[in-house]
């Protein structure tokens, strides 16, 4: 690192450091060349500390188009190309990796990470180059010379600020889920209520010093990774974040306040969610099959497996359980719902099933009808983890004006808009597949190689 006394200069700045951020940093550190990574944050890690370190995708393109039909497919073939080379990094690193995962979500596959490992490696892999991981540190806005992004401004600890110049500036700040303004402002203003389901420092830090240098925005507004939550809930804490998520709702039937179906449940619960929000909270409806064989599993293989229905009673959610059918009705009336219309729905719904007949919204999938005593309610409402919407940018992580690329400025993680446009394909495998990915396109755009 050099400089003079207002200026310091080194080669790369990854604003960022959770999982996506520190891979890139480590990934450049490793080459040899002076990285500094600030973390808005007290601590480093993001969403990835909060989660189970499932690293997953899709594992064919096809898979890909059949979950997510509107998704990006090159910079999904650039990811899943990239999966298996960084599996076998983070193993050089050391840090231990679980046993090969298949049919997660019933399609992908892929390994759990010890993320806590993981983190605590890339910091030291930093550290130890000589570099920087500055914690509770934040840019106030990139610098630019002849259109090419220079460095960045930030704090110099004295009421002032500094220019940190550098050869590159990574994006990794982890989308603008945490805060409703930025949700209202790129999402639209119902997305102001949904539930956190994420870290707290995830407002889009990142994506408005991008688009403040003419960066474009790519993804769709609406599109979003979260997951059905019981409703209403006593508190909502990193450590319910799974246990209160009903991710077993593609297997029942959701209700809106008319007592009508509104969406291909099928689909998955992370669609769901996002069919969810667009008309607010739902009632989704069960029988006892669905229960024994789906609600009180494991969402993946080696998460804890409870009863989230029971669970979500005892948190004061809207639950109700009946031996036959009709008895629902009651409590959804209570709820605001149209109880009779509902459990006309849900008997519409099994007489076309038992008779191969189509229904609208179609059942592509899991076409089983709830026929099996007692049955079961709950009423939901989407919770977010990250956003879809972020800089565009190409399949390297190079962040584009116009189509072309910004020199100097890159991409990595939850920041990068445009992967997935409904459906879910994973998401620690953003940070760590195109965090190295976007780490060896700088390092050859600058000659590393």
């Amino acid at each position: 690192m050099s400089g003079a006394d207002d200026a310091l200069d080194v080669d790369v700045v990854v604003i960022g450091g959770g999982m996506a951020g520190l891979t890139v940093a480590a990934s450049v550190a490793q080459r040899q060349r002076s990285v500094i990574v600030l973390e808005a944050a007290d601590d480093v890690g993001g969403s990835a500390r909060l989660s189970e370190g499932y690293v997953w995708t899709a594992p064919s393109l096809d898979v890909f188009g059949e979950e997510d039909p509107g998704g990006d497919t090159e910079l999904f073939t650039r990811m899943l190309d990239a999966l298996e080379p960084s599996f076998a990094w983070v193993e050089e690193l050391s840090v231990p990796l679980g046993p090969r995962l298949t049919k997660v979500l019933g399609y992908g596959e892929g390994r759990q990470i010890d993320v806590g490992a993981y983190i605590a490696r890339c910091v030291s892999i930093v550290e130890s180059a000589g570099g920087y991981v500055l914690r509770g540190t934040a840019p106030s806005s990139l610098t630019t010379q002849d259109g090419r992004v220079t460095g960045v401004v930030v704090p110099d600890g004295e009421g002032g600020e500094q220019t940190l110049g550098a050869r590159a500036v990574v994006v990794a700040t982890g989308g603008f889920q945490s805060t409703e303004e930025a949700r209202a402002e790129w999402m639209g203003e119902s997305a102001r209520d949904l539930l956190l389901r994420s870290n707290q420092r995830s407002v889009g830090d990142g994506i408005r010093l991008g688009l403040d240098v003419g960066a474009d925005l790519a993804g769709p507004a609406d599109g979003f990774y979260g997951h059905l939550v019981a409703y209403p809930v006593d508190r909502f804490e990193p450590r319910d974040f799974a246990a209160l998520s009903q991710y077993y709702s593609e297997h029942g039937v959701l209700v809106d306040s008319r007592g009508l179906r509104f969406t291909d449940e099928s689909l998955g619960d992370h669609v769901n969610t996002i069919a969810v929000a667009a008309t607010g909270r739902a009632v989704l409806i069960i029988d006892e099959r669905i229960r024994r064989t789906e609600v009180v599993r494991a969402f993946i293989p080696g998460m804890d497996a409870v009863d989230k229905l029971e669970l979500a009673d005892e948190r004061g959610a809207r639950t109700a359980s009946a031996q036959e059918m009709d008895e629902l009705a009651s409590s959804l009336d209570e709820w605001g719902y149209d109880g009779t219309r509902a459990v006309a729905t849900v008997r519409e719904f099994n007489a076309a099933l038992l008779a191969g007949s189509a229904l609208d919204p179609s059942r592509t999938r899991l076409r089983s009808p709830l026929i099996e005593p007692p049955f079961a309610a709950i009423e939901v409402q989407p919770a977010i983890t990250f956003t879809y919407r972020g800089l565009a940018a190409d399949a390297d992580g190079r962040v584009l004006s116009g189509g072309e690329p910004i020199p100097g400025l890159y991409v990595a993680g939850a920041d990068l808009g445009g992967l997935n446009a409904r459906g879910y394909t994973g998401g620690l495998v953003r940070g760590l597949a195109l965090g190295r990915v976007t780490a060896a396109a700088l390092a050859a755009d600058l000659g590393w190689s």
